[in-house]
């Protein structure tokens, strides 16, 4: 508008222009006019003179008075030519005033069409963000307004606090992963521990001993050891509240504790380690049948031994009939085992076959190697 305010002005000026100098022409000619007027009236008055006068005399002013009119009719044309001219520039003038304003109208149409296609865009995007329903911060405030009502501001502000919210929630998911890999790492050593032992036990029932007291012995007091590392990793599970952790291992824990009871009550209560068979009511029972068939035999060394066998046979078929259990319920309530095999799969850890556990494996040898059915102890 301010350009067009513009040429209005020059066009003006220009015709101010144009104006004064045909006011000047004007002026020019009204003296010609005058001065014509003023020739003629002398040549009046020397036509009269000439009357009155000789010959010679008249034929002078006729000369002068010629003269003058050649010179006001050369100044007439060439007047003429200039208005010519500047009637031309004034057309010329036109013209390119005329495509000046087709331009700037081109262009500001052009503008307007672009504006609008902006503002449809803008009108689209607000009415169908990308992001229909926040993540961080609910369906509330720039998102429950109409789409009429919201305003590119509202949403960059908008927008702007979600991202605020989601690198908040990204921190956090950051500690939530550093917690896992440590989780991770502790069930690996946890499992580590377990499959350390599982595997020395293995060894010991291929080496032959495995009806040994003494291998009994300290088969409990690698299981102490064990309880041991699992009751630290609990501890540590507990103080840092990784609840499942605390599920897996608690339930590894409290399948060594079990076993360790039961075969402690298999040896009748002795001590391990400097430990006394503190523990478990079978414990104490099958101590007390030991010492009443015993009594019972003192006079027969090879039934005392008979039954020393069948007593450690029976511990450990009630210690798999435990295990077994035990495996059942935590199957049933959906922790233990079953929770242990959903952490090594995060963890990536030892791989174990959960539809039998080792514990159950071992068992079912030792009773193999005493000749006791294991299908019958469970």
């Amino acid at each position: 508008m301010g350009e067009l305010v513009g040429v209005k002005e020059e066009e003006g000026n220009l015709l101010t222009e144009e104006i004064e100098r045909r006011e000047e022409c004007i002026e020019r000619v009204k003296g010609w006019k005058v001065r014509i007027e003023h020739a003629r009236k002398e040549i009046g008055e020397f036509v009269g003179v000439d009357i009155m006068n000789d010959n010679g005399e008249r034929q002078e002013s006729s000369t002068e008075l010629q003269t003058e009119e050649r010179a006001v009719d050369t100044e007439i044309r060439e007047m003429e030519d200039r208005l010519l001219q500047m009637k031309a520039r004034k057309n010329w003038l036109g013209e390119r005033i005329k495509e000046r304003v087709n331009q700037r109208e081109s262009r500001l149409s052009s503008y307007r069409g672009a504006l609008r296609e902006v503002e449809g865009e803008v009108q689209e995007f607000l009415r169908r963000p990308p992001v229909m329903v926040s993540l961080a911060m609910g369906e509330e405030g720039f998102m429950s307004l109409p789409p009429k009502r919201r305003t590119l501001e509202m949403a960059g502000e908008w927008w702007s606090k979600e991202i605020t919210h989601l690198q908040e929630r990204k921190t956090e998911v950051e500690k939530e992963k550093e917690a896992l890999e440590e989780g991770a790492k502790l069930w690996s050593e946890c499992i580590g521990v377990v499959v350390g032992f599982e595997e020395e036990l293995r060894a010991q029932m291929r080496s032959g001993g495995v009806g040994d007291k003494e291998v009994l012995r300290k088969q409990v007091g690698e299981m102490r050891r064990v309880i041991e590392r699992l009751e630290g990793a609990v501890k540590v599970a507990e103080e840092r509240r990784w609840n499942l952790l605390v599920c897996a291992v608690g339930a590894e824990l409290a399948a060594f504790k079990e076993g360790e009871e039961i075969l402690r009550g298999a040896l009748g209560g002795e001590d391990v380690n400097g430990e006394g068979g503190s523990g478990s009511a079978s414990g104490e029972e099958q101590k007390d049948v030991k010492d009443q068939k015993s009594n019972s035999l003192d006079l027969d060394p090879e039934a005392a031994t008979s039954m020393d066998d069948t007593i450690t046979d029976d511990g450990l078929r009630e210690l798999e009939n435990d295990l077994a259990r035990e495996e059942e319920e935590f199957f049933v309530g959906g922790n233990g085992r079953r929770s242990t095999a959903m952490m090594m799969s995060m963890s990536g850890g030892v791989g174990l076959d959960r539809e039998e556990s080792d514990e159950e494996q071992h068992l079912k040898e030792l009773l193999v190697d005493h000749e006791v059915d294991p299908d019958e102890a469970f």
